[in-house]
């Protein structure tokens, strides 16, 4: 539509902020990396872990 100009937008990024530590959590995200911010919490699934049988279990 001609609204945006190619200099609006930053071509010299990939997007991603750095990793930022700054939440409540204290714990370092990465948008990079989602699922290892995700697994380093203590509780809930970890990567290749599902609920089969009432049981956690490895794929």
């Amino acid at each position: 539509d001609g609204l945006a100009n190619e200099a609006d937008f930053p071509w010299d990024t990939d997007g991603y902020r750095a990793p930022q530590s700054e939440f409540i959590d204290a714990i370092t995200f990465d948008g990079r990396k989602p699922n290892a911010y995700l697994d380093s919490f203590p509780i809930g699934l970890k990567s290749g872990e599902v609920i089969s049988a009432s049981e956690v279990v490895s794929q």
